[in-house]
């Protein structure tokens, strides 16, 4: 295994609560913090689960053009069909640019299985 894309596809098909949270699980959460999910419109504003907002995402006009990192659209296609993270539920996800208050944080919560959340979060972009 030499990515976390090649880790969805050798263990996506298990469920967290089979195989627990492991540090590789970190990592593809902390890939989140990077994905605009603004771009999924109202549907962000409430609880959706990881593949409904994939799946939305990636129907998105010139989606590649958008991400910050050219893996991301393969990242959410991986995630979109993946039993092990499909049906996180996402939630409060917060996104604030300011160049004049030179602000710049967003964050996502998502509950992975019942009593285990992670929160996403990205200062800068660079």
């Amino acid at each position: 295994m030499t990515n976390v894309l090649e880790y969805l596809k050798w263990r996506g098909d298990i469920e967290v609560d089979y195989d627990g949270f492991c540090e590789v699980d970190g990592i593809v959460m902390s890939a989140l913090a990077y994905i605009p999910f603004e771009l999924a419109g109202d549907m962000i504003e409430s609880p959706v689960t990881l593949e409904e907002v994939a799946s939305q995402l990636l129907k998105t006009e010139n989606l590649q053009d958008k991400l910050m990192f050219k893996n991301d659209y393969k990242l959410l296609e991986e995630i979109k069909s993946c039993n092990r993270f499909g049906s996180v539920l996402l939630y409060d996800y917060v996104n604030k640019v300011d160049s004049e208050t030179q602000t710049q944080f967003s964050a996502i919560t998502a509950k992975i299985t019942k009593g285990l959340y992670c929160v996403c979060f990205r200062g800068t972009d660079q």
